[in-house]
Formats: C-alpha cells, sequence, structure tokens
C-alpha cells in the first residue's frame, strides 16, 4: 500500500504538468517535469529493494518542495496550495507509530509552506498566468484529488486499524485457548502427581509384603508368591505403558498414512490376548480386509487397545457367550469403529465421567484409569470423537467417528 501510494504522488504530479501543457496553453519548462519523473522512478527503486524508510522520507521532502516551487509562482485562485492538505495525510498514514516524529515533522514542514504560499510572495520561479476558465478547472480538479487522496489515507488508516484489531482478537483468542489449556494442564498434572505415586507404590508394597511372607511362610509354595508378584509386575508395566502412551500423544505430531483396519484390529487382538479374561471370549474382527483409512497408526491403535482393553477387562464370563465384536460402518455423515461387547456394563451416572483422568467406577476396577482419558485425548488429536452407549448388566457399545 505504502509502494502504491507513494509511486502514486509522483505520478500525479506528471500527469499534472501534461495537462497544463494540453488545457492551459502553458509554457512547461521540462527541469519541472524531469525531476518528478526521475523521483518517481528512484522511489520504486528504494521500495524494490525495501528501503522503505528512505523512501517515504526522500518522496515526502521531493514533493513538498516540488509543491512550493509550483504552489509560489501561480496564482491561489488555483488551488494547487491544497495539495499541502494531501502532503499531511500522507505522512501520518505511511509512517509508522515508532516513526510517529518523523510523521509529525512532516506535517509540521507541509503545513508551514501552506502558510508561506498563502501570506507571502516569493520569486523562485515565473509567474505562471492561466485564462480564468481553466483556473477554474484546476481548483475543481485539485479539490477533487485532494479529496481523493485524503479519503483513500484515510481507509488505509481504517484498514491497518481494522487489520490490527482482528489480529488482537486473534491473538487474544489463542492467549485465552493457551490458558485453559495450561489450566487443564496444571489440573491433570495435580491429579496424576496423586495417583501416579499410588499406584506405582501400590504394586511395589505388594511385592515387597509378598517377598517378606517367602521369609516368614516356608509352606506356601514359592510357585504361587511368584505369580503374585508377577502379577504386580504386570499391573505396574501396564501403568507405565499407560504413562508412556499419554506422553506420547501430547508431544508428538500427527502422521497420517493408509491403514489396513482389520489387521490393526487383528493385532490389538494379539496384544491383548494375555489378558486373564481374553481366552474365555468371542473376540470377532466383523471387519472387511478392503477398508482402508488415513489415520495416525500410533494413535488409532493407542485408542483401540485402550477401548477393547476395556471391554475385555470388564467382561461378564458368567454369561452364554461372552464376546467382543469390532465393526466398521461408513455412511454419508462419515466412518465410524464400532466396538460392543456382553460384559458388565456401565451405570449411567458414571458415563459422564468415563473419559475423566483416574476416573474409576468402583474401587474394584482393576484398571489404571487411564486407558479411557488417553483414547479420548487420543482421538481428540485426530479430531475423532467416541461416544458411548452403555446399560449396568447388559453390556457397552463404544463407537469411534473418524470425523470430529
Amino acid at each position: 500500500m505504502t509502494k502504491r501510494l507513494v509511486v502514486g504522488l509522483f505520478v500525479i504530479s506528471v500527469l499534472y504538468m501534461i495537462l497544463y501543457f494540453f488545457f492551459g496553453r502553458t509554457t512547461i519548462e521540462l527541469s519541472l517535469v524531469f525531476p518528478f519523473a526521475a523521483m518517481a522512478i528512484i522511489l520504486y527503486i528504494l521500495l524494490y529493494f525495501g528501503f522503505y524508510t528512505a523512501a517515504k522520507v526522500i518522496g515526502l521532502l521531493s514533493f513538498n518542495i516540488g509543491l512550493f516551487f509550483v504552489a509560489s509562482s501561480e496564482s491561489t485562485a488555483t488551488g494547487v496550495y491544497l495539495h499541502y492538505v494531501t502532503c499531511i495525510a500522507v505522512a501520518i498514514t505511511v509512517f509508522t507509530y515508532e516513526q510517529r516524529w518523523i510523521s509529525i515533522a512532516f506535517a509540521s514542514f507541509s503545513l508551514a509552506q501552506l502558510l508561506a504560499v498563502n501570506l507571502f510572495t516569493f520569486d523562485l520561479v515565473p509567474m505562471r498566468i492561466h485564462p480564468p476558465d481553466f483556473i477554474k478547472l484546476l481548483f475543481a480538479i485539485h479539490a477533487f484529488v485532494v479529496a481523493f487522496i485524503s479519503i483513500y489515507c484515510i481507509m488505509l488508516i481504517m484498514a491497518m486499524n481494522f487489520q490490527a484489531e482482528r489480529h488482537l482478537k486473534e491473538k487474544q483468542k489463542i492467549i485465552e485457548k493457551q490458558n485453559e489449556e495450561l489450566k487443564k494442564t496444571n489440573q491433570e498434572l495435580d491429579r496424576f502427581v496423586y495417583s501416579a505415586s499410588h499406584d506405582l507404590r501400590a504394586p511395589l508394597t505388594g511385592i515387597s509384603g509378598l517377598i517378606g511372607l517367602m521369609e516368614v511362610d516356608r509352606e506356601t509354595p514359592a510357585e504361587l508368591i511368584l505369580d503374585r508378584i508377577k502379577g504386580q509386575v504386570n499391573k505396574m508395566e501396564s501403568f507405565i505403558t499407560d504413562i508412556v502412551h499419554y506422553s506420547r500423544n501430547s508431544r508428538q505430531e500427527v502422521n497420517l498414512e493408509d491403514v489396513s483396519l482389520r489387521a490393526l484390529v487383528d493385532d490389538v487382538f494379539k496384544t491383548l490376548s494375555h489378558f486373564e479374561q481374553a481366552p474365555q471370549l468371542n473376540m470377532r474382527n466383523e471387519i472387511s480386509p478392503t477398508v482402508m483409512i488415513a489415520t495416525d497408526l500410533h494413535r488409532m491403535k493407542v485408542i483401540l487397545t485402550n477401548v477393547i482393553g476395556n471391554s475385555i477387562r470388564y467382561a461378564d464370563i458368567s454369561k452364554p457367550n461372552p464376546f467382543v465384536s469390532v465393526t466398521f460402518e461408513k455412511n454419508r455423515n462419515g466412518d465410524a469403529v464400532h466396538i460392543q461387547d456382553n460384559g458388565v456394563g456401565i451405570e449411567a451416572s458414571y458415563l459422564p465421567k468415563i473419559f475423566d483422568m483416574f476416573f474409576r467406577a468402583n474401587t474394584s476396577s482393576k484398571g489404571s484409569g487411564l486407558g479411557l482419558y488417553i483414547a479420548s485425548e487420543s482421538a481428540r488429536k485426530l479430531n475423532y470423537r467416541i461416544e458411548v452407549e452403555s446399560q449396568a448388566g447388559v453390556g457397552s457399545k463404544f463407537s469411534i467417528f473418524l470425523t470430529a
């Protein structure tokens, strides 16, 4: 905008010279035309190479001096002195707030010249006499051009203010979002430190107690105690794995790739096959081998592992044919993966909280309380959403919608 404004003033000056020559029947010296034309070229070169401040200063100084020579050599009735208003408007527009003293200096310089050409007579160049009709035409043209440029400068200032205000609002929204995320992170950190210390200490306390039992009770089979120790180790390992998944999800960028959904579910089934109740369940992967999705493989596996793992952990093996099934649905509203089971189900009062960090429905819950939270956070990173339908004693259905 600055480039167009500054160079435009000098183009207008050259056009004025042509106007004077053809319509004013006035002899025009080439010495007045060449400096204005040359200055327009010089300014463009300075602006092109990034010397913005130099171009502004040289341009306004040259325009003021050139205008003084023209305004002092003809009658004030032509209204050429009105262009000092243009100079003031441009000086206020093109300089930044940090350069406001340069802007004030040029505005004062232009105002002083305006007063001088109206109050005093100067003999710097010969006076030019124009026909009365042409004087009226000149005044109208000068007034129109000054008004047009001044309005343009005001519009530029309004546009810059609008952009600055919009930028400020965008920054404010970003800061507010960051503050909310920071509050959430601090709250999660408080809960994490408290719960993690408890969940890490509990297996160690159990292992320590079992070792003490081995030392004092020689009658209990060592294999039984070692199996219990192994269970405590597995519990700690599972919890540490959840912590690693949580950390990776918060730090790593999303990396999309084409993934075979059926193969991924098969891999998750294999990973979870060591769960205590897994061998007693009918694990059904009902997804077609042709289904491919563009997703982050690591995060999608984390989501499926935690949701399917939750269904296995809370299966009801007392029912005939206990199962966990995974299906894929494609429709106009987007793709969805459904994980359904006929396990113990979830009480309706607990449903709004199951995706909270460290939430456990009861004290006998077997998990760390991180699984579904990590699944929901991973889904959020991928702009997915997870919905759940459940009825206590009947079973649950988790739906992973692959669109937000």
